[in-house]
């Protein structure tokens, strides 16, 4: 989906590229836009984000490190609490545990965020206008998940909240 339309000798030129010679944009998947010169940047970084945030979860180096990186954080956040519901923890260790806590809790944010910004890259939701694919994204069910696992954190900057009520016995 060019935001401006190529001139015709270009385009053709473009496409017989694609399907005889091997190259990069040979590579490039069937989704994917054809940007040209006057594609800007942030659109170019958008798209390289979508897929290795969402699209690119198959063969793509970048999206397995992404992907790899964020299973082992939620795995670290998970033995991070477990070892927080302990008792007998030093002050120290609680200290470096509500760092670690606060350091996922950015990463977790700002790939919520990113997530938000590259869904309009998403190939069936293209036609529609940007505002309505973000919003569609967000009430997903997966970005609904997402949100309940850093609201918490944002929501305790606000108000009180007893975690010792969370606590089994």
């Amino acid at each position: 989906m060019n935001d401006t339309a190529a001139p015709p000798g270009e385009a053709a030129t473009k496409t017989s590229a694609r399907a005889d010679t091997p190259g990069p944009s040979a590579e490039r998947p069937p989704h994917a836009p054809d940007f040209d010169q006057k594609s800007g940047l942030w659109r170019r970084m958008r798209y390289g984000l979508y897929h290795i945030l969402e699209a690119g979860r198959s063969h793509d180096l970048a999206s397995r490190i992404f992907e790899y990186a964020m299973i082992f954080l939620i795995l670290a956040n998970v033995l991070a609490f477990a070892i927080e519901t302990g008792q007998g923890l030093s002050d120290n260790t609680r200290h470096y545990l509500a760092i670690f806590n606060v350091v996922s809790i950015i990463i977790f944010t700002i790939e919520y965020v990113l997530r938000i910004w590259v869904s309009v890259e998403h190939p069936p939701l293209r036609h529609l206008p940007h505002w309505r694919i973000r919003v569609r994204w967000i009430l997903s069910p997966s970005m609904l998940i997402d949100l309940a696992v850093i609201l918490p954190f944002y929501l305790s900057l606000f108000f009180t909240i007893d975690y010792a009520a969370l606590v089994l016995d």
